[in-house]
């Protein structure tokens, strides 16, 4: 019980602190419409169901490869990409990567993530930059 919890916590610190590297990263775009820079993005992309979906989906969608699984290798690998104005995502790459396999699957579920609604500054969609950690953890998969 106590791992579990141990577990879960974990998990959740990780992907708060993914959502406030993520925002980190988002906070200096171009704003498209009057070709001026943004600092600050009043209203961040939504994905449908929020945050707990977006967890979900990401969750559901990874796959641990096995050529990863068979050497041991773990491991978290962080994808960018862009958010258009109509919350389609585009331009993905690896920025911080583990290993090739690992870096693979974790753009290709990258490519799957479509946002419900774009970013907003001054009730106008932009363009914006996101970066998401992708953790690849051996133990975590066994236990599930």
């Amino acid at each position: 019980m106590v791992n579990k919890l141990t577990q879960l916590v974990s998990f959740s610190l990780l992907v708060y602190l993914g959502f406030i590297k993520e925002k980190c990263y988002s906070q200096c775009q171009k704003d498209t419409l009057n070709n001026e820079i943004v600092f600050a993005v009043d209203e961040m992309p939504y994905f449908k169901g929020g945050v707990e979906e977006f967890i979900k989906f990401r969750k559901r969608n990874l796959k641990y490869p096995k050529t990863a699984l068979n050497d041991s290798i773990e491991g978290t690998v962080h994808v960018s990409f862009w958010i258009d104005t109509i919350g389609k995502t585009f331009d993905h790459r690896v920025v911080k990567g583990v290993r090739y396999d690992l870096d693979e699957e974790a753009l290709r579920v990258a490519r799957l993530i479509q946002f419900e609604t774009p970013a907003f500054q001054r009730g106008k969609p932009i363009f914006i930059e996101y970066t998401i950690p992708f953790v690849f953890e051996i133990n975590r998969r066994r236990k599930r």
